[in-house]
């Protein structure tokens, strides 16, 4: 990897800050204050953002708070371009001032214009270098002196040793250790156990007593094959039974259907006949026809009542009645008339008749004149009572009379409303039959009234029909279920349907009904799959079930044998690793005595890197810790080291210095910077200084130098 540019967009005491590095060795100089660390610690982040871990610890907070940016940002933000693997990359992140987990990351292949996508929690150095930030900080960031920052951790081994064990084993860092130990502890869980379920030998085992056991069972099972056979036998039959009277119960019902079908498709021509015929009106026109002919009908009574009316005959004959009485009583006065004008005549002509006796025969003179006197006094009171009875008959004539001109009268009056009421529902019934007649007159060839009742009955009989022959087409469409089906629809149903020779009385459909109901209550599929199950399930040879047992019995002490070697293996391969991890890599300690010699102008030709760390440095045939030397050496063979790892582990970590020449004398600051410049020809080294002798010493062997 080589950084090419660095853009800081807000970072602490840094503001829009911009700065260029060669692909080999350059010093960054600057004084106390000036931004060294703060430009390092740019780097870092934004390969790593996590200093402890999975989440936001201690360590990450204070970096954070400690590079707040200066000036009013509320974000830390910034760029890095470099190339990696010859490919030219821009790194964008975006920094939380509180939370890693809030931080913004954005990896550009500038050449192709690919965006990478991480894993989760993925850190940007992980995905181009393979390992974590400590390794990192052992590695290519050198920012401590000494043995600072090689402290083991209470945890297994970290990647950075991880990675130098499998190259001294396999000769590359990529081969893990651990994933061949992983491999041989999951292969011997397959064959133990594997999370909660068993592993292949106690299934093996399994499947051997469950064989012995099928063995066992098998024999009694045979016997009760030949009753579970003749079970399904006996299904099979009413299976068949079954499926026969469906069959001939649906093709009966399919020929009911399609009888009931032509006799919907008769009763549907029939309407369309008796339309075509008539050209019979809408349903609205017959209602409002029967109306029309309901109120001549009701005016026509009314008429009628008022003929028939018997008012005026009652009191006609109660006229002739009184009539008849005064007849009567005139003729009972003419005949008493006569009769006392006869009885008076009578008085008179004997009174008289005295008179003249008296006058011409004196002897009895006296008695005449008394007779004449005493018919005479009765002639008077005869005349008296004719008198009277003259004036109360006429009376009697005078009241009747009175009483004939009342009635008359009033027939008079009842004539004339009767007459009226007759003429004015003439005239309503005239206009009702003249709308009856315009009506219908639409419908056909009407000439008179008495002609469009006659046709308004036919359309009535007819209309009717059609009622009936609907209400039959719905009854039918309800029980066939073919509602608003055309007539050549229905003609094709018939057409498509073949009659079938089935034939059966009710009593029989009824008694093929229950029978159904008897095979379908019975579950027959379930019955014949379930001991169809038991037949198949069973139906196993005892000679293959003792081949079986004897292969499996023969797998499991294969498989025994397999665990036993992989427990040999694991146990072994770890010996060699703990023997491995008690002397180091030879590699490592010829990389790093290389560089040591280098800087040291061959004063030191070798060293010895320990498990923990610790170095041991070989001085003259003796072999001493390096607690023994100088800071200075201290701090050049821990620079050799830390050099060693990172190539070692990959030539693509560039070197990140951080003022490590400050405790070497000019000879070693020298020879130091010679090795660093010859290594930069593969490696970029950025070595950050405040010091002017290391910045004079380097622009002497041409070194760059960037001022801050």
């Amino acid at each position: 990897m080589e950084i090419n540019k660095i853009q800081i967009g807000s970072f602490g005491k840094f503001k829009n800050f911009e700065m260029c590095f060669d692909k080999n060795m350059q010093i960054i100089y600057g004084e106390n204050e000036a931004g060294k660390s703060t430009i390092m610690e740019f780097i870092k982040i934004m390969l790593y953002s996590r200093r402890s871990g999975d989440t936001t610890g201690k360590d990450d907070k204070i970096l954070r708070a400690k590079y707040t940016p200066w000036i009013g940002d509320k974000e830390m933000y910034g760029a890095i371009e470099f190339t990696h693997n010859s490919t030219y990359y821009k790194l964008q992140k975006k920094i939380d001032l509180n939370s890693v987990s809030k931080d913004i990351t954005n990896l550009l292949n500038i050449s192709s214009g690919e965006i990478i996508n991480f894993k989760k929690k993925q850190e940007v150095g992980e995905y181009l270098f393979d390992i974590d930030v400590k390794s990192f900080e052992r590695t290519g960031y050198i920012k401590n002196l000494g043995d600072e920052g090689f402290e083991q951790s209470k945890s297994n081994i970290d990647t950075l040793t991880e990675k130098i064990i499998n190259f001294s084993l396999t000769g590359s860092e990529e081969l893990s250790i651990n994933t061949i130990i992983s491999r041989l502890e999951n292969a011997i869980k397959d064959l133990t156990r594997n999370k909660n379920k068993s592993g292949k030998i106690p299934e093996t085992k399994q499947e051997i007593s469950d064989l012995s056991e099928k063995i066992y069972n098998l024999n009694r099972l045979e016997l009760k094959q030949a009753e579970i056979l003749d079970k399904i036998n006996n299904i099979k039959k009413m299976q068949a039974e079954k499926s026969y009277l469906k069959t001939k119960l649906e093709t009966i019902e399919r020929d009911r259907e399609i009888t009931l079908i032509k006799d919907l498709i008769s009763i549907k021509k029939q309407n369309i006949e008796i339309n075509s015929r008539l050209n019979i009106p809408e349903h609205s026109i017959i209602e409002k026809l029967y109306n029309t002919k309901e109120n001549i009908k009701f005016h026509e009574n009314k008429i009628l009542e008022q003929k028939i009316d018997n008012f005026c005959s009652k009191n006609r004959e109660i006229v002739e009645d009184i009539t008849n009485q005064r007849k009567a009583l005139e003729n009972s006065i003419n005949h008493k008339k006569k009769f006392l004008m006869s009885i008076n005549f009578t008085v008179l002509s004997f009174t008289l008749f005295l008179f003249f006796i008296s006058l011409f025969v004196t002897k009895f003179g006296i008695v005449t004149n008394i007779l004449a006197f005493i018919t005479g006094v009765l002639g008077i009171f005869h005349y008296k009572k004719y008198i009277n009875y003259m004036k109360s008959n006429k009376n009697e004539l005078s009241k009747l009379q009175e009483q004939i001109d009342n009635i008359e009268s009033e027939i008079m009056c009842r004539f004339k409303t009767q007459t009226q009421i007759i003429m004015q529902n003439t005239k309503i019934i005239d206009k009702y039959k003249e709308e009856f007649v315009s009506i219908l007159s639409n419908y056909g060839n009407i000439s008179n009234y008495d002609h469009a009742l006659d046709f308004f009955d036919t359309i009535m009989i007819n209309s009717q029909k059609i009622e009936k022959n609907n209400e039959k087409i719905k009854n039918y469409e309800k029980i066939l279920c073919i509602k608003y089906k055309s007539i050549h629809e229905l003609e094709k149903l018939v057409e498509q349907h073949e009659f079938s020779d089935f034939s059966a009385t009710s009593e029989e459909i009824f008694e093929i009904k229950n029978r159904l109901e008897q095979l379908e209550s019975m579950n027959l599929d379930n019955l014949y799959i379930e001991n169809h199950k038991k037949i198949t399930k069973n139906n196993e040879n005892i000679d293959n079930l003792n081949s079986d047992l004897v292969n499996q019995k023969k797998y499991l002490e294969k498989l025994e044998n397999y665990l036993k070697s992989l427990e040999i293996a694991k146990e072994v391969f770890c010996e060699c690793l703990d023997s491995i991890r008690r002397t180091f890599s030879p590699d490592l300690n010829n990389h790093a005595s290389e560089i040591l010699k280098n800087i040291t102008g061959e004063k030191y030709n070798k060293l010895y890197v320990q498990k923990d760390y610790k170095i041991i440095i070989n001085n003259d045939f003796f072999d001493r810790t390096y607690e023994n030397f100088s800071s200075g050496t201290i701090d050049q063979a821990y620079l050799a080291l830390r050099i060693a790892i990172s190539k070692l582990i990959s030539s693509e970590i560039p070197l990140i210095l951080d003022d490590v020449l400050v405790r070497y004398d000019t000879n070693r600051i020298i020879n130091t910077l010679n090795f660093l410049k010859k290594t930069s020809k593969n490696t970029q080294i950025i070595l950050f200084t405040c010091h002017d002798y290391i910045v004079n010493c380097a622009e002497k062997l041409g070194i760059k130098i960037i001022n801050i």
